[in-house]
């Protein structure tokens, strides 16, 4: 049986191919090559807003140089877990949440139970957007961030024209090493902006060489929720026998690339739990077809609904998510590297289907 349940709708393009190297650099050839020439770059950006831009749950801009796969020891740091595409069991709960292939697509997933909040994150209850524990429990402590185990300088630079963001060396809880702005705000972050990295030499002489690269970094635009949107900028409810209309749009212009604009991709994701997330998660995400809008029928929206009708005990969520992936540049060594930037908006929603589910007093009853 499929684990992942597949349907039309009138609804981010998820790149997926990696493109060759660009041999305008030339790999070096050496016995014992430097331990940074058997590593790739990732660079991620990402911000994340919740309830209308009222509440940032995710603001990074991070840098990691991480082993290739033929160097990695399994029993070493990895770098961040992502969903993945593809058929799941909708029956049984699985560890990923499972995407569109096409536009007009959805689909339902069910994830295992995140438990509570880990020690020191807070309770997320409010903030359903937020990628990293405890709505995915496939991502756990500092996963879903950057992590490397190559020496490098003490900082890293991105810069545009007219601004410039440091990124200070980390160390991570699972003894890697990232790049990371440890003062993140949405104020300052560069939307619709391309950054040029500058990596400046190390004191180790086993650490990476300097490099420059330019126009490496597409940040894209940042995203508005129009609609649903609940009285007085509240949260809205969704009412589970209604479709259900959503709408948003870009507060900025697209990066260029060469010349060429980026655009970014986009999925739209709902999800219901309980309030004490002790039960499986339920996803469904979609692909829209027109960008800036998306129509869903209640037919679509109800495997999220079933058994869980009562506002006491579940709620649901709604997140848009753009994403620009850079995978077609080389690292000066030669080897594939990834830049992914994330920008989403979201917001919590009450369910609502119809039934009173408060008890009526004597007092309350009509004449």
């Amino acid at each position: 049986m499929s684990s992942t349940g597949r349907y039309s709708v009138s609804a981010i393009v998820i790149c997926t191919a990696c493109a060759g190297h660009d041999h305008t650099f030339q790999k070096l050839v050496e016995p014992n090559p430097p331990q940074y020439e058997l590593s790739t770059l990732r660079v991620d950006l990402a911000i994340q807003e919740n309830d209308y831009g009222a509440n940032i749950t995710r603001c990074q801009m991070q840098v990691a140089f991480e082993p290739l796969p033929e160097y990695t020891d399994p029993d070493s740091v990895n770098g961040s877990d992502d969903a993945e595409s593809g058929t799941t069991d909708d029956t049984e709960p699985v560890e990923h949440v499972g995407l569109p292939v096409a536009p007009g697509e959805c689909v339902f997933s069910v994830v295992s139970p995140p438990g509570p909040p880990p020690e020191g994150h807070g309770d997320h209850s409010e903030h359903p957007n937020d990628d990293h524990p405890p709505d995915n429990d496939a991502l756990e402590g500092d996963n879903w961030q950057l992590s490397g185990n190559v020496v490098g300088p003490t900082f890293v630079e991105m810069w545009r024209a007219d601004a410039s963001w440091t990124l200070d060396a980390v160390d991570t809880e699972h003894g890697g090493l990232r790049y990371e702005w440890t003062e993140c705000a949405v104020e300052d972050y560069p939307f619709s902006s391309t950054l040029t990295m500058d990596v400046p030499a190390s004191d180790d002489p086993d650490g990476v060489d300097p490099f420059t690269m330019d126009d490496l970094v597409p940040v894209g635009p940042r995203v508005v929720l129009d609609a649903p949107m609940g009285e007085h900028g509240g949260q809205p409810d969704i009412h589970v026998e209604q479709p259900l209309s959503i709408a948003w749009h870009n507060d900025g212009g697209l990066p260029e690339v060469n010349g060429e604009a980026r655009s970014p991709s986009t999925l739209v994701k709902l999800q219901t739990h309980d309030h004490q997330r002790q039960e499986d998660v339920r996803w469904l995400v979609c692909w829209p077809e027109t960008e800036g809008t998306l129509l869903l029928s209640p037919e679509t929206l109800a495997p999220l609904f079933e058994g869980r009708r009562d506002p006491e005990l579940y709620k649901a969520s709604l997140d848009v998510h753009m994403e620009l992936l850079v995978e077609d540049r080389p690292t000066p060594w030669g080897e594939a590297l990834t830049v992914r930037t994330n920008a989403s908006t979201g917001t919590g929603m009450r369910i609502d289907d119809g039934d009173d589910h408060h008890e009526q007093h004597p007092e309350d009853a009509p004449d």
